[in-house]
């Protein structure tokens, strides 16, 4: 039996940038948590998927993450238009197709557009 993912968090040097990234390219919104450098993220999922946060460095043990979106082509042009850059080519997988994408840090996620999206 798998276990849902129900939280993620990535890591910055400058946390605030990474913010703006991802407001700019998915439309998530942040509020700091008061006195720390850690930004609690909405994905504007309503109820569809996760939200997680971004946050500095000294607060993770792992210096990297990977997540995944859905609309690969939107995401992709998101990506490159906003300072990230695309790693891999687009590949199918039996649920649909996904590329793995590097934020402004070069903190890689997946990208993924599922063939049937529940």
């Amino acid at each position: 039996m798998g276990a849902a993912v129900s939280w993620f968090e990535i890591p910055a040097h400058d946390p605030q940038a990474l913010v703006r990234f991802y407001h700019s390219a998915f439309g998530w919104t942040a509020n700091q948590y008061p006195g720390m450098d850690y930004y609690l993220l909405d994905t504007n999922a309503k109820g569809a998927g996760i939200s997680g946060a971004i946050t500095g460095h000294e607060h993770l043990q792992s210096p990297a993450t990977t997540l995944y979106v859905q609309s690969l082509d939107d995401a992709v042009r998101a990506v490159e238009s906003n300072g990230g850059r695309v790693i891999s080519e687009k590949m199918s997988v039996p649920n649909g197709t996904y590329a793995y994408a590097a934020d402004p840090e070069g903190n890689v996620f997946g990208m993924l557009q599922q063939s049937n999206p529940p």
